[in-house]
C-alpha cells in the first residue's frame, strides 16, 4: 500500500514540476487570496494520513490540528520512513526522534506559520499556479526561508475549495511533497483530535 501511495505522489510531483499550461478562473487573485485565507484559518480540527516525499524517499504517518484556547495545535507523527514527532504548540514547534528534543519558533517553520489559523496573503507576494474547475495551486513566494505552495481540490459546481490536498515546500535547495489521504481526511471530529495528542511530554 506505502509503495503505491509512493510512486502516485511521484507522479503528482512529476506532473507539477512540467505543468505549463492550466485553466484560470475569472476571479481576481485578490478574490482567491481571500478564498485560502478564510478557508486555512477555518480550519480548527483535522485528522488525515499523509504521504510526503523528499529527495525521492517516501514516508508516511498521522496529521492532527486542533485549536483551542485561540492557539493551533498540530501533531505529525511518522509510522513509515522516520522516525520523529513533530508538535506545534503556539509559537513553538517541538521535534521529537526519540533521543532528543529540538524547539524552533514557527517563523522558522512555514507550514506550521500557514495552519496557524493567522493567515493573512496581503502581506505576502503570492502566486496563482493553477486555478481549474477541480483544482487550485497557490504558491507563497519567498516564504519566510523559501517557497510554499498549497494544494487545494474544489467543488466542480461552486468551484469553492472543498478541502486542503497538501502542500510543497521548497527550501531553496530541494522540493518536499506532503499530501494528505483522502480517504481519511476528517474535519471537524472531535473525537479523532483528542487533545492529549498534543500533549508536551
Amino acid at each position: 500500500m506505502f509503495f503505491v501511495c509512493f510512486r502516485r505522489l511521484l507522479f503528482l510531483l512529476s506532473a507539477f514540476l512540467i505543468s505549463v499550461v492550466y485553466a484560470q478562473s475569472s476571479k481576481e487573485p485578490s478574490d482567491i487570496n481571500k478564498q485560502v485565507e478564510t478557508y486555512m484559518n477555518s480550519l480548527d480540527c483535522v485528522y488525515s494520513r499523509f504521504f510526503q516525499i523528499r529527495e525521492n524517499k517516501g514516508y508516511s504517518g498521522n496529521f492532527w490540528l486542533r485549536k483551542y484556547d485561540g492557539l493551533a495545535n498540530v501533531r505529525i507523527e511518522y509510522t513509515e520512513g522516520l522516525k520523529q514527532n513533530i508538535l506545534i504548540h503556539g509559537d513553538k514547534v517541538i521535534i521529537n526522534d526519540g533521543k532528543k528534543k529540538k524547539t524552533l519558533s514557527i517563523s522558522r517553520t512555514p507550514v506550521f506559520s500557514v495552519l496557524s489559523g493567522k493567515l493573512d496573503l496581503s502581506k505576502e507576494n503570492t502566486e496563482i499556479i493553477e486555478n481549474s474547475n477541480e483544482i487550485l495551486r497557490l504558491k507563497i513566494k519567498a516564504y519566510k526561508s523559501g517557497e510554499l505552495t498549497l494544494l487545494f481540490s474544489k467543488y466542480k459546481t461552486t468551484r469553492n475549495i472543498q478541502a486542503l490536498e497538501g502542500w510543497i515546500f521548497f527550501d531553496g535547495k530541494s522540493e518536499t511533497l506532503f499530501t494528505f489521504d483522502p480517504d481519511t481526511w476528517s474535519v471537524k471530529d472531535k473525537r479523532k483530535t483528542p487533545l492529549k495528542i498534543f500533549n508536551i511530554d
